[in-house]
């Protein structure tokens, strides 16, 4: 199975999505904020990407998950394999702008999901970006 690294600064949804994954037999790298996956997308192989497009600072919401998805676009620009990335992001925070997840795709996202996830949409965005790591 996959090694699939998340950004996510909630430990709630970063558990659930880690459960998720793990169940389905896939490993998980839980990193908190942009630093922690650049750290970790340095150190481990990863196969997949998920990232929160706003990672909180302190008290106020960064879209470090942006910056991350795109200078890791610009770093295997010329790969053969580029991971695949899913962009995440949710409705119910003030700084959500409905062209959020439009933007994660212009930065190098090949897939986006809004939360809350379900874990049948997860496990389908998922398989489809796995697939199209294999290309």
């Amino acid at each position: 199975m996959a090694n699939i690294l998340i950004l996510e600064d909630n430990p709630e949804t970063a558990f659930q999505l880690a459960s998720m994954l793990e169940t389905a037999g896939h490993d998980t790298i839980w990193c908190r904020d942009a630093a922690e996956a650049f750290a970790a997308y340095d150190r481990d192989s990863c196969d997949l990407i998920i990232a929160d497009v706003f990672v909180r600072k302190g008290r106020k919401s960064e879209p470090e998950g942006l910056t991350f998805i795109g200078k890791t676009a610009i770093l295997e620009k010329n790969a053969p394999n580029k991971t695949p990335i899913i962009a995440i992001s949710g409705v119910g925070h003030k700084e959500y702008n409905p062209y959020v997840l439009a933007n994660a795709r212009s930065f190098g996202a090949q897939f986006t999901l809004e939360k809350p996830i379900t874990e049948s949409t997860l496990f389908e965005t998922v398989a489809q970006a796995l697939r199209l790591d294999e290309t």
